[in-house]
């Protein structure tokens, strides 16, 4: 940061798993940047955070984080550790599916209700209400919600029937509704010739947190590439909360294989 410059406040972001040397580097006249509310996820033996000294030695303002690294370090160059000070942790967020950028947590993750209420956004990156109870670290606030438990389904054509299973993230007390369908229009795969188109509606009965439903695939003869089939969530419900299913899966089809002829000269 330039001398006599502010700089900027990060709040609520989620910045996890770059590939890059570190997740965050920060240096410069950077004593008044604010850090707030923040998952920052190193990948595994990386350093999350470094901030370098040149021209001051003096570190961002770190308060109410969760910087965390795998075998590696949360804090590096001038920043001492600030787990523990401030509101600051340091452990894994607890991810649902972070290889297919679904960077929502668990019930279980303690980045839950650990933000600072005084600085959190009205609304999380979704446009949900927000603080909840109080405010979650990143980007999502913490809502009952339904979502994929595998984001992509690898079957052989002859398979016939695949089952897919749908996952609350959380066991409520009310009755929670979510509809699922084959997306034919963003699909490879070919609606009555590849698989047989399905769409429905989940009902899960007060902690009941897994429904399945299935897909029918077509067998044929015909060499072709892989195919896809995009299943989808939405239009959840449930009485007296805030429900949501905005999820998307695959199919992936491996068919018969196709054979490109070899010409030597």
């Amino acid at each position: 940061m330039p001398s006599g410059s502010r700089g900027p406040r990060l709040i609520n972001n989620t910045i996890a798993y770059n590939n890059s040397s570190t997740q965050i580097f920060a240096d410069g006249f950077d004593a008044q940047v604010e850090l707030i509310n923040n998952i920052v996820i190193g990948n595994s033996g990386q350093t999350a955070v470094f901030c370098g000294s040149f021209n001051d030695t003096n570190p961002p303002i770190f308060k109410s984080n969760d910087i965390f690294s795998s075998l590696g370090t949360a804090y590096g160059g001038i920043c001492t550790d600030q787990t523990g000070v401030n509101g600051n942790i340091s452990a894994d967020p607890l991810f649902i599916d972070p290889n297919y950028d679904k960077y929502k947590v668990q019930s279980t993750s303690p980045t839950i209700d650990m933000g600072n209420n005084t600085d959190c956004p009205t609304i999380d990156f979704r446009g949900i209400p927000r603080p909840q109870t109080n405010c979650d670290l990143g980007i999502y606030e913490f809502i009952p919600e339904f979502f994929f438990s595998n984001s992509n389904y690898v079957v052989k054509e002859d398979i016939g029937v695949v089952t897919v299973t749908v996952t609350l993230n959380l066991p409520l007390t009310v009755t929670a509704k979510a509809d699922y369908k084959n997306d034919s229009a963003s699909s490879s795969a070919t609606a009555g010739d590849d698989y047989l188109f399905s769409s429905g509606t989940l009902t899960f009965t007060p902690g009941i947190i897994t429904k399945n439903f299935t897909v029918t695939v077509l067998e044929d003869d015909v060499p072709e590439f892989d195919e896809t089939i995009k299943l989808l969530l939405a239009n959840a419900t449930a009485s007296g909360i805030i429900v949501r299913a905005e999820d998307f899966s695959y199919i992936t089809i491996l068919g018969p294989r196709v054979y490109l002829p070899l010409i030597l000269k």
